[in-house]
């Protein structure tokens, strides 16, 4: 980043999306908002994900991500200034418009199986997956700074956007571009890409953001301090999330964006606010075992020419669940069963009215009864996504033509949209 104004030269097109918020019901949980395009929603409990349409991935032998050794704390101004330039706009073409988001380049090397795929014909993009979700298409925009001008424009670099792979329940995804032979002369060597904090974070320690709000305003910055560390939150769409609170200032286009330290250090990546409070705003963290580092290598691990990355241990019933009624009164049914899915293979049929869903897990009990309420499954299962994994075991007693049937369901590995 140039040390001068910055008179962005905007986006000519945006949408804009009012998502409402949900109701805070306790003094730890915090419901919140994607930041970014929010989309989804409906009877289906098992999303689908994304298109089958962006792009084509290899498979990996390798990655690594090049972390800060640094650490000494900066200025303001420098710490914007070495970083500014690592974060990009992604524009998502939806089947009802079009959709805003932010991105950071990720200081890291992939090796391929394949010798003649090289390492440095790409860049990687880390972002939520709220951002791409339901995308037909990805734009990524790289900052372009006008020595004339003395401004930053986000037109003139744009590159189309692979999908590496993606996880709903961490609300991460990674983004490739394809630099080989492009009209702008960039190599991948010449791009600021972010580093990342090992982990080490404090309540009040000063924090910033940059990212694109509204979507029609990139390379914006905002100040603040950690005010929460392991703030459980519900995000709307996407469920219960252990995020960074901070009160520097998010909106709407701020999502896949990035919250740095005072050395310059990825920390966190936004995806969240809440709408109707002034303060309250949220971020993946970066570290941890379920971080969005820990998510983002396995993601890209995982992709091969066959699918998109996925998280490793995730799994999904294969299904779409619907509300129905009668005299007797509503009750929830499986209206749709996917070929291979983990409902599939206990042998689950469409019309099947659930009675109960249970299982265990490290000596914990987990059970649902008399499950007439869409939303209360959802929730109760949303919950079993993040305790359970591939490979354990639910009980579920179901209907069946005015008879009880029992299903052992062993849970199959999730692959994210598979090719």
């Amino acid at each position: 980043m140039k040390k001068v104004a910055r008179n962005i030269i905007l986006l000519v097109t945006a949408l804009i999306l009012a998502l409402s918020l949900a109701a805070c019901s306790g003094c730890n949980v915090v419901s919140v908002n994607p930041g970014g395009n929010g989309t989804g929603g409906g009877t289906i409990v098992d999303p689908s994900g994304v298109s089958k349409n962006l792009g084509k991935t290899y498979d990996v032998e390798s990655v690594t991500f090049h972390k800060s050794t640094d650490g000494a704390a900066l200025s303001l101004e420098d710490a914007i200034d070495k970083v500014f330039e690592s974060v990009v706009v992604v524009k998502t073409d939806l089947s009802g418009g079009t959709g805003w988001g932010s991105g950071i380049l990720l200081d890291m090397d992939v090796v391929y199986q394949d010798a003649s795929v090289n390492r440095n014909d790409f860049a990687y993009i880390l972002t939520c997956h709220h951002v791409i979700e339901d995308g037909l298409k990805v734009t990524v925009y790289l900052p372009k700074y006008d020595e004339l001008l003395g401004t930053y424009e986000y037109e003139t670099y744009a590159f189309s956007g692979t999908l590496v792979g993606g996880d709903k329940l961490s609300d991460v995804a990674v983004l490739r571009i394809d630099l080989t032979n492009n009209s702008y002369g960039l190599s991948e060597s010449e791009l600021v890409k972010a580093q990342i904090n090992d982990g080490d974070l404090t309540v009040g320690q000063d924090v910033f953001a940059v990212g694109n709000p509204t979507g029609y305003l990139p390379g914006t910055v905002t100040k603040g301090i950690v005010s929460y560390i392991n703030r459980e939150g519900s995000v709307e769409d996407i469920g219960t999330m252990t995020l960074i609170q901070v009160d520097a200032a998010i909106n709407h286009g701020n999502s896949g964006g990035g919250l740095f330290n005072l050395a310059g250090e990825l920390i966190g990546v936004v995806n969240s606010g809440a709408d109707d409070y002034q303060g309250l705003n949220f971020a993946i963290p970066i570290f941890g075992a379920n971080g969005a580092e820990a998510v983002a290598e396995s993601l890209v691990m995982t992709s091969s020419d066959d699918n998109y990355g996925y998280m490793q241990g995730r799994w999904k019933f294969g299904a779409t669940f619907s509300v129905a009624s009668d005299r007797y009164g509503s009750y929830v049914q499986i209206s749709a069963i996917t070929e291979g899915g983990t409902l599939a293979k206990a042998g689950a049929k469409n019309g099947d009215i659930l009675v109960s869903l249970s299982g265990e897990k490290n000596g914990k009990s987990y059970q649902l009864d008399n499950i007439t309420s869409l939303s209360e499954f959802s929730e109760f299962y949303d919950g079993l996504q993040r305790v359970f994994t591939a490979g354990d075991t639910l009980t579920m007693v179901v209907q069946r033509n005015l008879s009880s049937v029992t299903l052992k369901l062993t849970l199959e590995q999730y692959i994210y949209n598979s090719l």
